[in-house]
């Protein structure tokens, strides 16, 4: 395993290439949760959602939001897979014992 600054630096690259460099940050976790990472992704803020609630309420109920939070988290997870750096993410297990990979992506919507 690589150290984890270098690994956050790693992925920073491979994401600054899909969503822009001041774009993309990435921080790793500290303390017990070391192998956790913490992806956040600027995108522009979406101007046409017709739920018709204001900006922050929608979030949850727009459809336009919802699908374009999927299509994000699909381009990281394809992203670290296609790069092998989803090997470097930790792992752990639900109380089910499904094998989840131990990073988070948020997303922020900023003027432009």
């Amino acid at each position: 395993m690589i150290p984890s600054s270098e690994r956050n630096r790693r992925i920073k690259k491979v994401l600054s290439e899909i969503f822009g460099r001041d774009n993309v940050s990435v921080k790793g976790a500290r303390g017990t949760a070391y192998g956790w990472v913490y992806i956040f992704i600027k995108i522009p803020k979406i101007t046409d959602c017709n739920c018709g609630k204001p900006y922050g309420d929608h979030l949850n109920t727009c459809e336009k939001w919802r699908n374009t939070v999927a299509e994000i988290e699909s381009k990281v997870e394809k992203a670290l897979k296609d790069s092998n750096l989803l090997d470097e993410i930790g792992t752990y297990y639900t109380d089910m014992g499904f094998k989840q990979k131990e990073y988070d992506v948020f997303i922020r919507e900023v003027e432009t």
